[in-house]
């Protein structure tokens, strides 16, 4: 009995060995070997859009400025978050009309994909406080689903072009 429960574990373990050996030698797809996972974390980027325009001076030389939209860590207030692409279109319609009924300063409403999640998010914010300070009000008006996220935001920046 223990040469037969031996003779059995020994076959076991050679069998397992030509298995591996078997599937390393399985040539990659010529697609598969130029892949490049790092080209798809966009999320981790710091993205810049330069635009460009000339502001004539009081004098007789010209100043140009560069307004440069930057994406950096801040806050966003979450209206709503669904794993139905239809529920969050109409949401985002629904949202945009009772935010304009409201007279809330004009902010940057959008649907994001965080996959399984369709995320309608409002405003950018650098600081919390006035990300509170809105949430606080879209609750007062009768929106009690908002809160504030982590989030990208877009910061501009104007600079005197040298």
């Amino acid at each position: 009995m223990m040469m037969m429960t031996t003779g059995l574990f020994m076959v076991s373990c050679s069998s397992s060995s030509e298995v591996a050996e078997r599937q390393e030698a399985k040539p990659l797809r010529e697609h598969e070997k130029s892949f490049d996972p790092g080209a798809y974390r966009v999320a981790e980027q710091d993205t810049t859009t330069v635009v460009e325009t000339e502001t004539p001076a009081p004098e007789t030389e010209e100043i140009s400025w560069v307004e440069r939209v930057r994406k950096i860590m801040g806050f966003r207030i979450q209206l709503h978050s669904t794993t139905n692409i239809d529920d969050a279109q109409e949401q985002l319609i629904s949202l945009q009309s009772r935010l304009d009924s409201l007279d809330i300063v004009p902010a940057r409403l959008d649907m994001s994909f965080d996959a399984p999640y369709y995320k309608i998010r409002l405003g950018d914010f650098l600081t919390k406080p006035p990300a509170d300070s809105l949430r606080d009000l879209l609750h007062e008006h009768g929106v009690p689903e908002a809160w504030v996220v982590r989030d990208k935001v877009l910061q501009t920046v104007r600079e005197r072009k040298r």
